[in-house]
């Protein structure tokens, strides 16, 4: 089974196995959003369009570089959709949060 969601008119999948919660969220509510601990990460998408059961199939020629999409999958309509890996993400935006950090220590270590 998969989360089915919408992003600026792109359909996207996240296997339910990796979604820990959903909710409800209005950007101009300010709260706090849980705990992220371990490899847990907030994805705030424009529209929720469902659960569906579907069949991944990895893309042959893929970039590797482009490590944040694990594959697709063909939905019930005849539209494919892009299977978003959630920890290469994580990965992604923890690198790149951590960037200036390094290079603040290398420029004072230098």
């Amino acid at each position: 089974m998969s989360f089915l969601f919408d992003v600026e008119g792109h359909t996207f999948l996240i296997p339910m196995d990796r979604i820990r919660e959903s909710m409800r969220y209005c950007s101009l509510e300010r709260r706090q959003l849980g705990n992220n601990t371990g490899q847990e990460c907030l994805v705030v998408v424009d529209q929720v369009i469902g659960v569906q059961q579907v069949v991944l199939h990895p893309i042959d020629d893929m970039d590797p570089q482009n490590g944040v999409i694990a594959g697709d999958a063909l939905l019930g309509d005849g539209s494919v959709s892009l299977i978003v890996d959630v920890g290469a993400v994580y990965e992604a935006v923890a690198k790149k949060r951590l960037a200036p950090m390094y290079q603040n220590e290398e420029m004072e270590e230098g």
